[in-house]
C-alpha cells in the first residue's frame, strides 16, 4: 500500500470540480447540498483509497507527446483514474447542463513515485469541465508541488 500525499493543485481542482459541475450554489435547501456533497465526496475517498492500495489502478499516461507536453522526474509516473460517478449520485448533485455533457466522466490525476510507494494526486475533473483534459500548466503545476515533496 502506498503513502497519499495532497498539494495545493489538488485542493483548487476540487473546489473547482464541486463549483462547476454541482448544484450545490444554486440550492437555497443548504441541508440538501450538504448531503450531495457528502455523497460525492464518500465516492471520490472510495476512488482515492482504491490508488492508495494499488497505485496502478489508473493508467499510466503518456508525456511529451505533441498534444501533452510536461515535464516530470524519471522515477514518477504520471498516471490517471477514469471513472464514471453512479448516476444516483449525478442526478442529484449535478446541474443538468453538467449531466448532459460528461460530467459523470470523472477522472483524477495523480503522481505515482515506485520506490517511495508515495501517491500525489495533481488534478480532479470530468469532461464537462476539460473535454479532453485540463491544461498542461495546470497539470505540471501539480507536477511541481509534489517535486518538492519528494525531495523532503
Amino acid at each position: 500500500m502506498a503513502r497519499l500525499y495532497f498539494v495545493e493543485q489538488f485542493y483548487q481542482s476540487y473546489e473547482r470540480f464541486i463549483e462547476e459541475n454541482t448544484k450545490c450554489k444554486k440550492l437555497e435547501d443548504k441541508e440538501e447540498c450538504e448531503k450531495i456533497l457528502q455523497n460525492l465526496d464518500a465516492f471520490i475517498k472510495q476512488e482515492l483509497n482504491r490508488i492508495k492500495e494499488n497505485p496502478e489502478y489508473g493508467e499510466r499516461q503518456r508525456i511529451n507527446t505533441p498534444w501533452f507536453k510536461v515535464s516530470l522526474p524519471p522515477e514518477w509516473e504520471l498516471r490517471k483514474l477514469k471513472r464514471d460517478i453512479p448516476e444516483k449520485i449525478v442526478n442529484r448533485a449535478f446541474h443538468r447542463r453538467a449531466k448532459s455533457r460528461g460530467a459523470r466522466k470523472l477522472r483524477i490525476m495523480y503522481l505515482y513515485h515506485p520506490q517511495n510507494k508515495m501517491v500525489v494526486p495533481i488534478f480532479i475533473y470530468t469532461h464537462y469541465q476539460y473535454e479532453n483534459m485540463p491544461p498542461d500548466y495546470d497539470i505540471q503545476e501539480g507536477i511541481d508541488e509534489a517535486k518538492e515533496m519528494g525531495e523532503e
